[in-house]
């Protein structure tokens, strides 16, 4: 069975601070084994988005990790409301850093 990142636990607690200011995540996963990967999902009960990549092309990149040029998992990308990236990183110090800025002006 698969296991979750163990760093969910702490954005679970990001998401509890930040949502009703305006956070959203999306979780993106490019697991091929989707009974494993919804089962992970349904014990870690994660209250953010969730989506599969895709990969059009039989062994070649996913989609979105294409797109968004995603080196490793984890990877955290911020985006603001018009969907401009203000930070992307393997960084979960920096992404705390950069959300906390965003956060303590409203």
């Amino acid at each position: 069975m698969r296991t979750l990142s163990p760093s969910h636990p702490h954005w679970k607690e990001a998401y509890k601070t930040y949502h009703d200011k305006g956070l959203e995540i999306v979780g993106v996963t490019n697991d091929s084994r989707w009974p494993d990967w919804f089962k992970a999902l349904d014990q870690e009960k994660m209250p953010w988005i969730q989506v599969a990549d895709d990969f059009p092309i039989k062994n070649s990149p996913a989609r979105i990790a294409t797109l968004y040029d995603i080196p490793s998992l984890p990877t955290y990308i911020l985006l603001d409301k018009e969907g401009k990236i203000i930070i992307h990183t393997t960084s979960k110090e920096e992404m705390d850093a950069q959300l906390k800025a965003a956060f303590s002006t409203l």
